[in-house]
């Protein structure tokens, strides 16, 4: 009778967990959106020389952003 409580209660916190996960998977990171714009964007404007340097210039733009580089979604005109 132990062992079954025990098992019920292991496959309970299982189901939880992959469910709590799933969930937390459906957002993606603001990083994740923020880089690969940023080193396109950064590669359509700058030249040989200065756009070797994109990669790391966004990873700090998207790593640690600007307040005044962040935009409120209020601010957004939705409307097509």
């Amino acid at each position: 009778m132990v062992m079954f409580v025990t098992m019920m209660i292991v496959m309970v916190m299982g189901n939880l967990l992959i469910q709590t996960e799933a969930q937390a998977q459906a957002q993606p990171s603001p990083f994740k959106t923020c880089y690969p714009g940023c080193v396109l964007t950064c590669f359509y404007q700058h030249k040989f020389p200065k756009f070797l340097l994109c990669p790391f210039t966004c990873l700090g733009t998207c790593l640690f952003p600007h307040p005044s580089q962040m935009v409120s979604t209020n601010e957004i005109n939705h409307t097509p």
